[in-house]
C-alpha cells in the first residue's frame, strides 16, 4: 500500500510484516549476504555513482557501500554493524541467522499466533545459552604454545578471497600476525600496525617499532646523519596542521592559499620562535600528524631535524606510545620555555632505513616499547585494503582471546552440533511448550536451517551427514570432520554412527531422534590445521540474532519512504 503526500510530495509505503513484498525484499537481502559466505560464497564489486570500485567479501566494507532502504533490513545492518563494532567477526553471519529465521517464521503458517512463537523461541534460546557453555563446544586454549593460536587467525584469513593470497602466503601471514602480537603484548595490549606494499617480490615479516613511508631523495643527507647517530634520539609531536590555515584545504605539493596573511604572518612568527625553542634543545625529529607550512619545512631542513608530516592519526598514536612523547596541540598555549617542552619530548634508540618492495620507509626503534609494524605484501591495491580489514580482524579476535580463552568448532561444525543438541533436548521436553509437537518440531527446524545457513550451508548444496558421537558436520567419504577436530576412527572407537541431513520442504531436520542419545559432551582437543571461531563472538552472534528475531516479529507495519513516486 502507498500514501501520496503530495504537499510535500513524498510517496510513503506501508507495508505488513508478513506481506509477501516484505518476504520478497527479505528473501533478496538475505540472498545478497548468503552470496558472500560459505564454499559458494565470492567476491563482490560494489560500483558507486561516481563509478569508484569496491572488491570484497567483507561485511564491514559491504554494508558501508550499499545503500538500503527498506526499515527491517536496515535495522538487521545495524545489528551487523554492532556485531563488527564489538568483536570485528561475524557480522555476515548475524545477518543470515537473522533474516533466515525471519523469513522462515514470516512464511509459514503452522497456527500459532507470534506471541506463541516468540514464547518457543524463548525457551528455545535458553536451549542454546546452556549448550554454548558445554565442553564440547566451549574449546579452552592453552596460551603455552602458539599453535593453538594460529588456527583462529587462519580461519579469519581463508574465509576472504578478497584477499588474493596463496596459500603459503596465508601460512606465513597468520604465523606473523600472531607473532607481532605476541610481541606487543604484556600486562597491556600493545599496537601493531599494518603496512600494505603492492608487491609480489617480498613475505610478511614483523618490524618492531614504527614504519614512515618517505621520499628518500628529499631527506636522504639527515637520515643518513640520524641513523649513524650513537645514543637516544629527541622528538617533538604535534597533532595539528603547522600551516595557520587549519580551515584551508592544502595540496600535494604543500601549497597553500595565501588568504587571511595578518593571521598566517602571526602563526609563522609564532611557529618560528617554537621551532627555535626546539632547536635549542637539539631535537632530532618533529612529527607532525597533519601538514606542515613550507617554510617551516625549509626552516628544519636547514639545521638538519628530520622531519615526518601527514602521519595521520594511527601513525600519530603509534609514536606517541613508542616515544612517549606529549603532543602538542596548540602553537599559541604550548610551553615557550626549554624545561617545559623538554618534558613533552619523547624518545627513540636508533633509526633505520627499510625498503619494502618500490617503497622507502623510515623505521623507528626503541627498546621495551609494545609497538610493533606487519609489512605485508598485496597483489594489487583493492587486496591491500582488504587485507587491513581482516589483518585488524585478526587482531582483534586474539585480544579477545586473551580476555575470554575460549574457542568454538567453525565450518559448519558448530552449527551442526547446536542443531542436534537443541532438537535433543527441546523434543524430550516437548510437554512443556504449550504448542503441538508438530508446531514444536517446525520452529526448532527453522532454528536449524537458519543456523546452517548462517555458516554457509544451505539447503541442497551438497550431501551432508552428522556423527552420532560428537554431533559434527561431515561431508560425505571423508577421515575428518568438516572443522578438522574430530578423525572417523574417534566416532569408530565410541561405535559412532553417521547419518544423513534430510531436507524436508527447504528445512533441515533429523527424524531420528534416537540418534541423539548418545551425543558426547566430552571436551576436543585443539590441533593444527583446524578451522575454529572465537567462542566469545560466535555466542553474541547467535544469541543477539534470536533476541532481535523476536522483537522484530512484534511489529505490525513497516512505514517507510517509497522510491518510487
Amino acid at each position: 500500500m502507498k500514501l501520496a503526500m503530495t504537499s510535500q510530495k513524498v510517496s510513503i509505503a506501508l507495508q505488513p510484516l508478513d506481506s509477501s513484498e516484505f518476504i520478497s525484499t527479505l528473501r533478496s537481502f538475505k540472498g545478497l549476504l548468503l552470496s558472500c559466505v560459505g564454499p559458494e560464497g565470492g567476491i563482490k564489486i560494489l560500483i558507486s555513482g561516481g563509478g569508484y570500485t569496491t572488491y570484497t567479501s567483507s561485511s564491514t566494507r559491504l554494508l558501508n557501500n550499499i545503500t538500503i532502504s527498506n526499515p527491517i533490513c536496515l535495522f538487521i545492518s545495524q545489528i551487523m554493524k554492532s556485531q563488527m563494532n564489538a568483536y570485528h567477526d561475524h557480522g555476515l553471519y548475524t545477518g543470515i541467522l537473522i533474516t533466515s529465521l525471519l523469513e522462515s517464521i514470516l512464511s509459514h503458517q503452522i497456527g500459532l499466533p507470534v506471541s506463541a512463537i516468540s514464547n518457543v523461541f524463548e525457551n528455545l534460546k535458553d536451549i542454546l545459552t546452556n549448550l554454548f557453555e558445554m565442553n564440547c563446544i566451549k574449546l579452552q586454549v592453552d596460551f603455552s604454545t602458539v599453535q593453538q593460536l594460529l588456527p583462529l587467525v587462519q580461519s579469519i584469513i581463508s574465509s576472504k578471497p578478497a584477499c588474493g593470497l596463496t596459500k603459503t602466503a596465508i601460512q606465513n601471514l597468520q604465523l606473523n600476525i600472531v607473532k607481532g602480537f605476541l610481541q606487543t603484548f604484556d600486562k597491556t595490549m600493545g599496537d601493531v600496525l599494518v603496512e600494505c606494499t603492492e608487491s609480489s617480490e617480498i613475505e610478511s615479516r614483523v618490524v618492531p617499532g614504527v614504519l614512515y613511508h618517505i621520499n628518500y631523495d628529499d631527506i636522504s643527507k639527515i637520515l643518513n646523519e640520524k641513523s649513524n647517530k650513537e645514543g637516544t634520539m629527541s622528538l617533538m609531536l604535534f597533532n595539528i596542521m603547522l600551516t595557520g590555515e587549519d580551515d584551508k584545504k592544502t595540496s600535494e605539493n604543500r601549497s597553500i592559499r595565501l588568504e587571511g596573511n595578518k593571521r598566517n604572518e602571526t602563526f609563522m612568527v609564532e611557529a618560528l620562535s617554537l621551532f627555535q625553542q626546539i632547536e635549542k634543545l637539539n631535537v632530532d625529529i618533529v612529527a607532525c600528524q597533519k601538514v606542515v607550512h613550507p617554510s617551516l619545512c625549509l626552516y628544519l631542513q636547514r639545521r638538519g631535524i628530520l622531519l615526518l608530516d601527514r602521519m595521520g592519526t594511527v601513525l600519530t598514536q603509534a609514536v606517541e606510545k613508542l616515544t612517549g612523547a606529549t603532543p602538542i596541540s596548540s602553537i599559541r598555549h604550548c610551553p615557550q620555555d626549554t624545561d617545559g617542552l623538554r618534558k613533552m619530548c619523547g624518545a627513540v634508540d636508533s633509526i633505520k632505513l627499510e625498503r619494502c618492495g618500490q617503497r622507502n620507509y623510515v623505521l623507528f626503534e626503541k627498546a621495551g616499547s609494545k609497538v610493533a609494524t606487519l609489512i605485508v605484501p598485496a597483489p594489487n591495491e583493492e587486496a591491500a585494503t582488504e587485507l587491513k580489514v581482516v589483518i585488524k580482524q585478526s587482531l582483534s579476535a586474539l585480544r579477545s582471546l586473551m580476555m575470554h580463552p575460549a574457542l568454538t568448532p567453525g565450518a559448519g561444525c558448530l552449527e551442526m552440533s547446536l542443531a542436534v543438541r537443541l532438537q535433543h533436548q527441546a523434543m524430550g521436553d516437548s510437554d512443556k511448550y504449550d504448542c503441538t509437537v508438530s508446531q514444536l518440531s517446525s520452529c526448532i527446524s527453522w532454528l536449524q536451517k537458519a543456523l546452517l545457513a548462517a555458516a554457509g550451508l544451505t539447503a541442497g548444496f551438497s550431501l551432508l551427514t552428522v556423527d552420532s558421537v560428537f554431533g559434527h558436520l561431515w561431508k560425505v567419504d571423508k577421515e575428518r570432520c568438516c572443522c578438522g577436530l574430530v578423525f572417523a576412527n574417534m566416532v569408530c572407537e565410541k561405535s559412532g554412527r553417521w547419518t544423513e541431513v534430510s531436507n524436508n520442504q527447504g528445512a533441515l531436520f533429523l527424524q531420528n531422534t534416537t540418534f541423539l542419545s548418545s551425543l558426547s559432551s566430552d571436551p576436543l582437543t585443539l590441533i593444527e590445521n583446524v578451522v575454529v571461531d572465537l567462542h566469545r563472538s560466535k555466542q553474541n552472534a547467535v544469541m543477539v540474532s534470536v533476541e532481535s528475531c523476536l522483537n522484530l516479529l512484534g511489529i505490525g507495519m513497516i512505514v517507510y519512504k517509497s522510491d518510487n513516486e
